[in-house]
């Protein structure tokens, strides 16, 4: 029976363990150890190209921690891989990490051989990692595996963004923008639909990317809540810290095995904007700069007022009489609630700019109205505003 690593007093610790899958045309094929291609994913998209399995490895000096000058540590260590649906063994390789005297961590790659003829995408494989002479477990991470061709299309087309915001930390009311609190939290949301079905009983982690104005980058891979039991929609809520630094408007973008799905934008530090985004305001940008960023929020936010001011008035001087006499025609039909389609000919109100009279049948005027309506010559009538007191015709 294996020791615990506390019985043991062993002078080392694994403080985390990454792995990466790649093919042999990848640069992590040639280059090493390229700690830039490792992150905390834990579900990878594969294909017929899959040859090898990196698995980047920190280990910690415990006794450099409290002396500077602690002596090396020399230990053999084996890494293995294990298909845990088969309890069965990959692959495996032993190494010797070396500390050096003062040195407080050392960072080690290994490759393992893990051929895409080989792999079982359904099922559930993790790395583990002992010390060899004690037996010791120092570490293990599980990890999932995804086929391009057995999705039968790409991860993305396979996702559908319903809505996302922010909002105050706790709350359910969404916004857009609002003015948050510095230091302290908030929440980010994000709800989608799939077609994903049968991987593991779950969604694959969702990658989430924060772009803040300061130039920094939060990124989190989240396992999405399936929202209804036996439904396929999905809900992401993060909670975000929000520092004095980050203010301003930012962007968050969504991807699923590499793949972006979605994107949007929001600020932390505006008047409040009530709602969420959804439809064409979730595409992900083409490109991230702070710049694209502030233009579509600029663009998105625009107040019904600015959208009214920029729209022109009609110039009714510069209006031929056929135009004119179109436009009072809807007018007037509006105000009776009378449909061209359901009009009949009878019924047909006609127009003409010599005599305003003629524009209205008599039988449609009750005599009360009559003394409202007065005749204009042609240069008071175009440029007049005539209220009309008009009955419906009964039939």
């Amino acid at each position: 029976m294996y020791k615990t690593m506390k019985e043991l007093n062993l002078p080392l610790t694994l403080s985390s363990i990454k792995v990466s899958t790649y093919s042999s045309e990848h640069e992590l094929a040639t280059c090493y150890p390229d700690q830039s291609f490792f992150d905390s994913r834990s579900d990878f998209l594969v294909d017929f190209r899959q040859s090898a399995l990196a698995v980047l490895l920190n280990f910690i000096n415990k006794r450099a921690l409290e002396d500077d000058n602690a002596p090396g540590i020399r230990r053999l260590i084996s890494v293995a891989l294990i298909d845990v649906d088969e309890s069965e063994k990959v692959a495996s390789t032993t190494f010797r990490i070396n500390i050096r005297r003062g040195e407080i961590n050392e960072v080690v790659r290994v490759d393992l051989p893990f051929a895409y003829c080989n792999i079982e995408t359904f099922h559930t494989y993790k790395v583990e990692v002992r010390d060899c002479k004690s037996g010791v477990l120092l570490g293990e991470k599980s990890f999932h595996l995804f086929s391009e061709i057995e999705n039968g299309k790409h991860i993305a087309d396979m996702i559908t963004p319903m809505y996302g915001g922010v909002s105050e930390f706790g709350s359910r009311c969404l916004c857009k923008a609002f003015d948050a609190c510095a230091p302290g939290f908030y929440e980010l949301h994000f709800r989608f639909s799939s077609e994903i079905r049968d991987f593991h009983n779950r969604m694959p982690e969702i990658e989430t990317r924060i772009y803040y104005p300061n130039g920094e980058v939060d990124v989190r891979f989240v396992i999405p809540s399936v929202e209804y039991e036996d439904g396929n929609e999905y809900i992401i809520k993060i909670p975000v810290f929000n520092a004095s630094s980050q203010r301003g408007i930012c962007y968050a973008e969504f991807l699923c095995l590499d793949f972006p799905i979605a994107g949007f934008v929001f600020s932390t530090a505006s008047d409040a904007i009530p709602g969420s985004w959804s439809g064409s305001e979730m595409i992900y940008l083409d490109e991230y700069s702070l710049e694209n960023a502030c233009e579509r929020f600029r663009n998105l936010t625009l107040s019904a007022e600015d959208e009214s001011e920029s729209s022109p008035e009609p110039d009714y001087d510069a209006m031929s009489d056929d135009e004119f006499d179109q436009l009072l025609h809807k007018f007037i039909s509006d105000e009776l609630g009378i449909e061209e389609e359901d009009a009949s000919d009878d019924e047909n109100i006609y127009y003409d700019s010599d005599s305003f009279s003629a524009g209205i049948e008599s039988d449609m005027v009750s005599e009360e109205d009559m003394p409202y309506f007065e005749l204009l010559d042609d240069d008071e009538w175009q440029h007049s505003v005539v209220c009309l007191f008009i009955t419906p015709k009964n039939d």
